[in-house]
């Protein structure tokens, strides 16, 4: 058997590079979400103006066994040092601007990855240009693949809470049933202090956008009154999940969750549907004046209950360690991040500076 090969494919290629993507999309069984062509023909419509990019296809005996969509980014930061960067997968938007990709990885069957992920080293390292290569939100598999490749990768996980709805549906289906005493606590009080509270997930595309559309609402009220820009600040990032929606609502692969109580909105959850498991994105919730109301926390609980109830199998909160993913989560998955650092100057030096960064700076005596 002959050894992978990898073939590039310019920008200006798109039409072509979509068509063997989803080819090999629909050999695949189930392939994830955030490498599927829909998820990086909405990010290439709101960023590939502005972020540099390629596509990389692996090929063994005239067949297409990989892709990925590799794109290119210059790091800011005087740690930084003007770090050229190269990510596998939709990232290295601008500052501000980026929608934070999890569950990235390779479009690989799961017994190619480690061909896959070697073919590409050894294709990009071949080439200068860069000075670290990036993988992004990771699956942690894929990214073990690229560090089992070459082991200089440093890879570091962070935590991703989540809630079994398979083995909750197994005990009797109640989500609220298996909650601790304290959220469980608090959504009850809520439920009774909100009045006629009802939940409805969007089933057209016309009604999902609707409520995204109010969820950046609340979202950006209640952020920008917090100082900070929150996530739908870029036009671009709210283009790209408005195409998203578009994209995979009539597949079922969008979920979009409004709360309303008495009629009005208190909150609106988005997410997405990636082999068959609930991936919590973004939220907008209405501020209350009674601080023991909590809309948030309603909305989940609903939702999940929502899910559990379609046959979904989980309800993943995605990367953070906020309160209220701890308080909803039955337990925990992991998402990679990694970086291989090519050996010269410039990563030299902006490691070290990175590290120096890091440290406590010494106190100065007041004279």
């Amino acid at each position: 058997m002959s050894d992978p090969a990898v073939q590039m494919f310019a920008s200006s290629e798109i039409d072509r590079a979509g068509e063997r993507w989803r080819a090999l999309e629909e050999a695949l069984s189930d392939a994830p979400l955030a490498r599927g062509w829909d998820w990086t023909a909405a990010w290439l419509r709101a960023y590939g103006d502005v972020v540099p990019h390629r596509f990389a296809f692996v090929e063994r005996a005239e067949q297409t066994v990989g892709a990925a969509l590799l794109t290119s980014s210059r790091a800011s930061g005087r740690a930084e040092l003007g770090m050229r960067r190269l990510h596998v997968g939709t990232a290295g938007e601008p500052d501000g601007e980026g929608i934070f990709v999890e569950y990235n990885g390779l479009l690989a069957a799961p017994a190619d990855r480690i061909d896959v992920a070697r073919s590409l080293i050894e294709a990009l390292t071949a080439e200068p240009g860069w000075d670290e290569l990036c993988l992004d939100g990771f699956e942690v598999a894929d990214a073990e693949a690229f560090a089992a490749v070459a082991p200089r990768f440093e890879v570091g996980t962070v935590v991703s809470p989540a809630t079994d709805l398979a083995a909750i549906r197994a005990a009797g289906g109640d989500v609220l049933g298996v909650l601790g005493k304290g959220p469980r606590s608090r959504i009850r009080r809520s439920l009774r202090g909100m009045g006629a509270v009802e939940g409805v997930w969007a089933e057209s595309v016309d009604a999902a956008l609707s409520s995204f559309d109010e969820l950046v609402r609340l979202h950006q009220k209640r952020w920008l009154a917090a100082g900070e820009p929150g996530a739908f600040a870029s036009s671009r990032a709210v283009a790209f999940h408005r195409e998203l929606i578009e994209r995979l609502l009539p597949t079922g692969r969008a979920m979009l969750y409004r709360v309303r109580a008495n009629g009005e909105t208190v909150a609106c959850l988005y997410g997405m549907v990636d082999r068959n498991r609930l991936l919590f994105y973004q939220s907008g919730v209405l501020e209350q004046n009674d601080q023991k109301l909590k809309p948030g926390l309603v909305a989940h609980a609903l939702c999940m209950q929502a899910c559990l109830e379609r046959g979904l199998d989980g309800y993943d909160f995605l990367a953070g360690d906020a309160r209220y993913k701890r308080e909803l989560a039955t337990g925990e998955a992991r998402i990679a991040w990694a970086t291989l650092s090519r050996r010269g100057p410039r990563p030299l030096f902006s490691r070290v500076a990175r590290r120096m960064a890091r440290r406590p700076r010494p106190l100065t005596p007041f004279h």
